[in-house]
């Protein structure tokens, strides 16, 4: 049985000044081989691999899902609705050169990515048909996940060859990371590529170092958007930095083999 080996999120061709200053925020979990750079894993034996691809190659910003033998699904990341929808949320664009610089004066620092993912503008009922077609694609080719509580994000959680085959136990008490989140998203027509990270500072202390981010009361995280040359959002949502996982919370909830 194949598996889903590669998740590569690509950027634009005419990126390289901005992905070359971007990459510089995860050079603390970030591998290189040969010539690619790789989100790390909590363990090595872990499937997928998350692949940020900043060489350019590709014209547009997109997903592509690379199974072991090389068949791949693409996912541009892009609004293919023809429906035009501001949000409702209060929240301005950071330069990427102000980030880099209030991350260098608070002495911030990300220490670990629990996810990453995108967000697709989507205004029917249902999921996304992109999102659809790919959980037809990878329900029994990774540790894919529906939300528990019903919303429309879904979850690819790392995993062994052998949890994915069901040839072993998969143990959800176990630290997975980074996840993958593929959301079908209305509440705006903008879509967005989001990196959920924690990092060296106080939660207490978010909304004074990034005022112009969404805090979440709830969570203690907040959602900071940078001006990028897509025509997109690049977000980084950032979290003190905790020990553990939240992993068991999708215990229950994979996708089953005969119903995807």
């Amino acid at each position: 049985m194949n598996y889903l080996e590669d998740v590569i999120f690509s950027f634009g061709k005419d990126s390289i000044e901005f992905s070359n200053s971007f990459i510089n925020l995860f050079q603390n979990v970030i591998i290189t081989d040969n010539n690619k750079k790789y989100l790390m894993r909590s363990d090595d034996n872990y499937f997928p691999r998350v692949q940020i691809d900043i060489s350019g190659v590709k014209k547009k910003v997109q997903a592509r899902f690379v199974l072991d033998d090389g068949k791949k699904y693409t996912i541009p990341i892009k609004n293919e609705t023809n429906v035009t929808k501001e949000s409702e949320e209060k929240y301005s664009h950071l330069e990427l050169k102000d980030l880099l610089n209030r991350f260098h004066s608070y002495d911030i620092n990300i220490s670990k990515i629990d996810h990453i993912g995108f967000n697709l503008p989507w205004f029917s009922e249902g999921i996304h048909p992109k999102i659809k077609k790919l959980r037809k694609i990878l329900y029994n080719k990774s540790l894919y996940h529906t939300f528990p509580s019903g919303e429309p994000w879904d979850f690819i959680l790392p995993a062994k060859k052998e949890e994915i085959n069901c040839s072993i136990t998969t143990d959800y008490s176990l630290i997975r990371k980074p996840k993958i989140e593929l959301v079908s998203f209305e509440k705006c027509s903008i879509p967005i590529i989001q990196f959920d990270v924690c990092c060296t500072y106080s939660k207490n202390k978010f909304k004074t170092a990034f005022p112009e981010g969404i805090y979440d009361i709830n969570l203690g995280n907040i959602w900071v958007y940078l001006k990028n040359p897509f025509n997109i959002d690049i977000c980084l949502v950032l979290n003190e930095d905790y020990e553990g996982d939240w992993s068991k919370y999708f215990e229950n909830s994979r996708l089953k083999y005969d119903n995807p």
